[in-house]
């Protein structure tokens, strides 16, 4: 309602204004195509019960536009608008599209997942091409340092170090080489993981950026930087790799993730309370739980307490189709 008497101010006068009347109306649309019509549901065709069939098309169709889409270097088409046949991007319309195109590594890893998550239910091997190509691509954007005197990696673009972005590809590693046995990328694995480990402050807290716009982010500024999915992305990285590190490291990732757990479970909803308006929490972190439900030592009855309460408030806010 806000937003429609800020458009009726700008079009009509004050006086029609005050003698306005709102009234709600229910429509019923209709597209042709051919010599057919199919009637629509807020814009989309109405296609009827949903089916194993319908959704492995749907999901065919998909990988097949993903793939087709993937240059030669690795990046994916991060922006299509089809009703305009355009790549420019609406959030930065600046740039341009063709010479210079925006791109997002967490993006870029969340479509080498689709990849690998396609092959792990097909194994027909027809996206590992696409995945290879993605983690080359993550590869030449890696920068290593020492931490506590060991090698370790972060991924680095657009003069920023994301914890999220870095938790994301780290996913993204451990799971193809679980799904694959290629080692090929296992030492630039470990790195990662050692980076991220080393990102949970003292309080359980993680660093939410490494680098920003080329410089570090000290401890103290890191409230700064806050984001809401970066920690949940780590989580999921660092508990797919957990099965990967050797035996001697995993006790001490145990209790590193069980300390950023603590923090985002039990204190992060009271400092960040304004976070907790509109969603519950966020996908990322009941994931990151989901992960660690795979190895049975790192189980906690509240975390799946966490996961259902928050799926439930989530259910409860969905559109249906009354409204």
């Amino acid at each position: 309602m806000q937003q429609l008497r800020q458009y009726l101010h700008k079009t009509l006068s004050k006086e029609m204004m005050k003698t306005a009347v709102v009234e709600r109306f229910r429509s019923v649309s209709y597209i042709s195509f051919d010599h057919n019509w199919c009637q629509l549901y807020r814009g989309h065709p109405i296609t009827g019960a949903i089916s194993q069939e319908k959704l492995e098309q749907a999901l065919g169709l998909a990988i097949d536009h993903i793939k087709g889409t993937q240059k030669k270097n690795g990046r994916f088409l991060y922006y299509y608008d089809p009703a305009s046949d355009s790549y420019r991007d609406h959030e930065h319309p600046n740039r341009d599209p063709i010479k210079n195109p925006y791109y997002n590594i967490l993006r870029h890893g969340g479509g080498g997942l689709t990849c690998l998550f396609y092959e792990k239910y097909y194994r027909n091997g027809n996206t590992l091409a696409s995945i290879k190509r993605t983690l080359g691509y993550l590869v030449n954007h890696t920068r290593n340092y020492l931490l506590d005197g060991e090698q370790a990696s972060y991924i680095y673009y657009n003069h920023k170090a994301k914890l999220g972005g870095t938790g994301i590809v780290l996913y993204l590693a451990a799971e193809y080489q679980i799904l694959t046995g290629d080692k090929r990328y296992s030492d630039w694995t470990t790195r990662l993981a050692r980076h991220l480990q080393g990102e949970i402050l003292p309080t359980g807290e993680f660093r939410d950026y490494y680098i920003y716009l080329d410089k570090l982010v000290s401890i103290e500024k890191n409230q700064e930087y806050f984001s809401f999915y970066y920690p949940g992305e780590a989580v999921c990285g660092l508990a797919r790799y957990y099965t990967l590190a050797p035996v001697s490291e995993q006790q001490p990732l145990a209790e590193k993730l069980h300390a950023a757990l603590k923090f985002m479970l039990e204190v992060r909803p009271n400092t960040r309370a304004e976070h907790y308006t509109k969603i519950p929490s966020d996908c990322w972190l009941m994931m990151g739980v989901n992960e660690m439900w795979k190895v049975e030592s790192l189980r906690k009855p509240e975390y799946a307490n966490f996961v259902f309460n928050d799926a439930d408030k989530m259910l409860t806010q969905m559109y249906q189709v009354f409204d």
